[in-house]
């Protein structure tokens, strides 16, 4: 780095990066100054609100000296070539979740980052939230005891009007696990906190018919004896349920990020004070580019990084082969 300014490029300048812009926005050592897009008239759009020059090739964007740091913000299959040529490049990453459809390609990325030194930063936004930061200081202090057991939803109207095609197609890394449920995997992990011992799970496509999972049950047993169970579905007619309980030895913990965490203690629940907010993603997007600016300024890990995330899709890999083998799965 030779300045004390860090020069983002996006890759996939969508709907979503605008989000993620306000973010950059938000952190005085962020700084945008390049997206890519294929289409055209879209590109000309977006970089000219923003004031930054626009590239249809990101190979080209790659090329730019004046990047420091990418965000990744593309459809699933295009995360595993894209990542790897960024870090070939020499350029940090933010890659959005999944990290990548498979396990193979997940390792692949991170194996290439490693070698090339860059940072590499997993979209794992839910982290940053003063939801998930409370509820993790939450089950593990002294007053609540160990926590024994752990329950997780996604449940959401699944053809909804941000669905692509790609979300469709196995080939593509669709389906609701990968795309929406990944969330809740990543929670429970990062919140249990302990090594995976087997996963057990059965997905199917009971709502829409498609080729890719719009519903399942995953079991995940720890090596602490904790076990967890998430079930998810993406329902045509339904109510949206997305939360986490924790169940600890002497209360219990839940998580919404639409609604804040609570505590309940003798029938009765009680919210934590400042962990629900009306902005709360974004606010939980700045946070993540706040960390992933220090971990390259500082030199450390950022939060999320390929290591963590990988640890989600092993978890993923092991219920995709359960399912298909109807059997449970030993890591």
């Amino acid at each position: 780095m030779k300045t004390d300014v860090l020069n983002i490029g996006i890759i996939g300048a969508g709907k979503f990066s605008h989000r993620h812009v306000s973010a950059i926005k938000r952190i005085k050592q962020c700084r945008l100054v390049a997206a890519c897009r294929s289409s055209a008239p879209d590109l000309d759009e977006f970089c000219t609100k923003y004031q930054i020059k626009g590239y249809r090739d990101y190979h080209e964007l790659l090329k730019d000296p004046d990047i420091d740091a990418v965000l990744i913000s593309t459809p699933h299959h295009l995360h595993s070539k894209m990542a790897i040529d960024a870090a070939r490049a020499g350029k940090h990453i933010l890659l959005e979740k999944p990290f990548a459809p498979t396990l193979d390609e997940c390792q692949r990325i991170n194996d290439e980052s490693k070698k090339a030194g860059i940072k590499l930063m997993v979209g794992h936004t839910g982290r940053f939230s003063n939801c998930f930061k409370e509820t993790k200081r939450l089950i593990h202090c002294e007053e609540l005891g160990s926590i024994v057991q752990a329950i997780s939803f996604s449940n959401t109207l699944w053809m909804g009007p941000d669905r692509k095609d790609w979300h469709l197609k196995k080939d593509f890394g669709g389906g609701y696990m990968l795309t929406l449920a990944v969330h809740q995997i990543d929670a429970i992990l990062s919140l249990v906190d302990a090594p995976v011992s087997s996963v057990r799970c059965r997905l199917g496509t009971g709502f829409h018919g498609w080729e890719t999972d719009d519903f399942g049950t995953v079991w995940i047993n720890f090596a602490n004896g904790v076990s967890a169970t998430l079930v998810y579905n993406g329902f045509t007619r339904g109510v949206t349920k997305v939360e986490s309980e924790f169940y600890c030895q002497n209360g219990t913990v839940k998580m919404n990020v639409r609604e804040g965490t609570f505590i309940g203690v003798d029938e009765q629940w009680s919210l934590v004070p400042n962990t629900y907010s009306v902005t709360w993603l974004d606010d939980a997007l700045a946070n993540e580019w706040q960390d992933f600016t220090e971990a390259i300024f500082t030199d450390r890990s950022p939060q999320v990084s390929g290591d963590s995330a990988l640890q989600v899709m092993q978890v993923i890999d092991a219920a995709l082969r359960s399912s298909s083998l109807n059997q449970e799965i030993l890591l």
